[in-house]
C-alpha cells in the first residue's frame, strides 16, 4: 500500500463502481451480509471510511454517512445541497457546451435537478467505459492467433480509451466534491478507520 497516496473523491467513486461489480445485489451492500467474504468486506470498509472523509465536515448533512450505496450512485447527495456549491461545475458544464456547440445563452440556468440528472448519466457511462477497458481483464493466456489477435486488438483499443485525458473523471469530480478535498492514507487511516489490510494479498488467499 502506498503511504503517499493522495485520495480523492474519484478514488471512492471507482472504488464504489469496482464494488458493485464485484458484489451487484444491493442487499448484500452491508456490514453484516459481507462477514463472511474478507475481500468484498475490506472493499466496503474502505467505501465507509472514503464516504466519512468526504462527506463530512460540513461538507453535506451527515446522513449522509448513512445513505445506502444506490443513493450515492443515483446523486441524491447534490440535492441536498445549495446551487451555490456548484458554481465551478456550472461554469465548466456550460463552456464546454459553448465550445463545442457555440449554442447557450449566458441567462440559460442550471438547477441542482440538471446536476443530479447530469452525474447519473455520466456515471453510467464511466461504468460502461470500465466495462470496455477492462474486457481482456479475466485473459490469463492466449496462445492460439485467433486468441492471440482477438486480446492485442481489444487491448490497444481499450488502452487508447483509458489513456487519453478524460474530462469525464472532471466533472464527476466537481459533482462530488466540489470543495476539491483529497486525503493522505495516513489521514484517512489515522481520522477516518480506513483499513490497512493488503486487498492484493487478501485477494490470493481468498481464490
Amino acid at each position: 500500500m502506498n503511504q503517499n497516496s493522495e485520495f480523492t473523491s474519484i478514488d471512492l467513486l471507482d472504488k464504489v463502481i469496482e464494488f458493485t461489480f464485484m458484489s451487484p445485489n444491493p442487499s448484500s451492500w452491508n456490514l453484516e451480509a459481507l462477514k463472511s467474504n474478507t475481500p468484498l468486506l475490506i472493499r466496503f470498509r474502505q467505501i465507509e471510511s472514503l464516504m466519512k472523509a468526504f462527506f463530512s465536515n460540513g461538507n453535506i448533512p451527515s446522513s449522509i454517512l448513512q445513505v445506502p450505496l444506490e443513493s450515492f450512485l443515483g446523486g441524491d447527495f447534490i440535492l441536498d445541497r445549495a446551487i451555490s456549491d456548484y458554481k465551478e461545475a456550472i461554469y465548466f458544464i456550460k463552456k464546454y457546451i459553448r465550445e463545442e456547440t457555440d449554442n447557450i445563452h449566458d441567462t440559460i440556468t442550471i438547477d441542482l435537478c440538471d446536476l443530479e440528472f447530469i452525474y447519473s448519466r455520466l456515471l453510467s457511462f464511466k461504468k460502461q467505459l470500465l466495462k470496455i477497458t477492462n474486457f481482456n481483464s479475466d485473459v490469463v493466456e492466449a496462445s492460439s492467433i485467433s486468441a492471440r489477435f482477438s486480446y492485442l486488438l481489444t487491448s490497444s483499443i481499450s488502452k487508447s480509451i483509458s489513456e487519453k485525458p478524460t474530462k469525464l473523471d472532471k466533472i464527476l469530480e466537481l459533482l462530488i466534491n466540489p470543495n476539491g478535498l483529497s486525503f493522505s492514507l495516513e489521514e484517512l487511516i489515522s481520522k477516518y478507520d480506513f483499513p490497512t489490510e493488503d486487498l492484493i494479498d487478501i485477494d490470493i488467499d481468498y481464490t
